[in-house]
């Protein structure tokens, strides 16, 4: 494969502008409306009124026995109007395993040419399927699906990110697959989301069972690449006005606060669901993980733990490539030793820093650029070597208060 410029992504051994990265896809089991939103084809919606256009509608999804329309709406509710939203309508009784491959994942990266930064999978299917450790056995086998279709995005520069449809997550916490430990799997670009808008899950008997994809890519959509989801400031689930997210629930339709008590055992599992924080109006997001370990190296390289680090470098890889891919197979001089000329080792050097810093400003903490002096650029195989490390945004995601009550402010610190 001609790649002009090859990035290869560094991991801990085991001891855009905004518009770009708010591009989405969806690929959801569906029912044809004829002639408007069909099987096989794909769909580019800017607000809910395109969706509308398509023939989709809250009667649609109720007389259909599908959630479809509320996906949708929901994206936008949280990403807002204008943001583009590549959907994929797919038959129904197909599985996420099947989606996440070659046929449907893969097909939509290519179709839209790598714009999608990230892709929810959500399925309808006429039965719940088996269940494996709390969650559907489906879902488990298309993990490692998702992450070896988004591996291959990634070495053609379509770097993508995945949400799957935790559907009928099934407590006891104690119980449940361990998302970040799951056996020979490490997936830092697929999250799992076992939530849902739990009114709107009791409106139909088909609708129990479903986790909210479409409210968690949008929120994502809405997200700064450095931002999390659980966010809690900036990303309220709860629009009383127009009646959604008034309760939250898992994707079994039973109420999220039934096991407030393992919220925590929950979270360090890897799962993305919706939690209350005590005098707080509205649900939020309990944060962005992945499914892989938490992974820091000796040297301090990370792992994509959470969709935040992993945003972070993709944003930072789409930069410097298109920064750099304009130098492939361009003529450089070379001094009396075949090597590249100080002048130009720093020419390549700013201007791989130049789209850094333009493109994320504020999002990362500090970046490292080094073009390997030494790289050969004669036969039989002349690669210049270009080194880029970032430090990302770091989060306060939990706040510990020391508390005490004094007689005087005087003693001690």
């Amino acid at each position: 494969m001609i790649k002009g410029v090859e990035i290869i992504k560094v991991t801990p051994s085991p001891s855009a502008s905004l518009a770009e990265v708010a591009t989405s896809g969806l690929i959801v089991e569906a029912v044809d409306v004829a002639g408007k939103f069909e099987a096989g084809n794909l769909y580019h919606f800017l607000s809910i009124r395109d969706a509308q256009a398509a023939g989709l509608s809250e009667d649609y999804d109720l007389s259909n026995s599908v959630v479809v329309y509320h996906h949708i709406r929901e994206f936008f509710a949280m990403a807002g109007e204008g943001v583009s939203l590549y959907v994929m309508p797919v038959a129904k009784d197909s599985t996420q395993t099947v989606l996440a491959g070659e046929g449907y994942l893969k097909k939509l990266v290519q179709d839209t040419e790598g714009k999608v930064f990230q892709v929810g999978i959500a399925t309808n299917p006429t039965v719940d399927d088996a269940m494996v450790n709390g969650l559907e056995s489906d879902l488990v086998a298309a993990i490692p699906v998702a992450q070896a279709t988004v591996d291959w995005a990634f070495s053609a520069m379509f770097p993508t990110r995945v949400i799957l449809e935790g559907r009928n997550f099934t407590p006891p916490v104690a119980a449940v697959e361990d998302l970040r430990n799951l056996t020979d799997v490490s997936a830092p670009n697929v999250s799992v989301v076992v939530a849902q808008d739990y009114n709107h899950a009791a409106r139909d008997a088909a609708f129990s069972h479903y986790a909210a994809v479409g409210t968690a890519l949008g929120t994502m959509a809405a997200a700064r690449v450095h931002e999390s989801m659980g966010w809690v400031e900036q990303f309220n689930l709860t629009d009383a006005g127009k009646g959604r997210w008034l309760s939250a629930g898992l994707s079994n339709h039973t109420p999220a606060t039934a096991i407030q008590q393992d919220w925590g055992a929950l979270d360090d599992k890897g799962y993305i669901f919706a939690i209350k924080y005590p005098h707080l109006d509205g649900f939020r997001w309990n944060g962005d993980h992945t499914c892989t370990q938490v992974e820091v190296a000796e040297d301090g390289t990370m792992n994509e733990s959470q969709q935040r680090f992993g945003r972070t470098a993709d944003k930072a890889i789409r930069a410097v490539y298109a920064a750099l891919i304009p130098k492939v197979n361009s003529p450089q001089l070379l001094d009396a030793n075949g090597k590249l000329p100080p002048v130009m080792v720093a020419s390549f050097k700013a201007a791989a820093e130049k789209a850094i810093d333009r493109q994320l400003a504020g999002e990362i903490s500090a970046r490292r650029v080094i073009v390997d002096k030494d790289s050969v650029l004669l036969p039989p195989n002349p690669v210049l070597k270009v080194s880029l490390e970032v430090v990302p945004v770091g989060s306060a995601d939990t706040i510990q208060v020391s508390f005490a009550l004094k007689n005087s402010l005087n003693n001690g610190n």
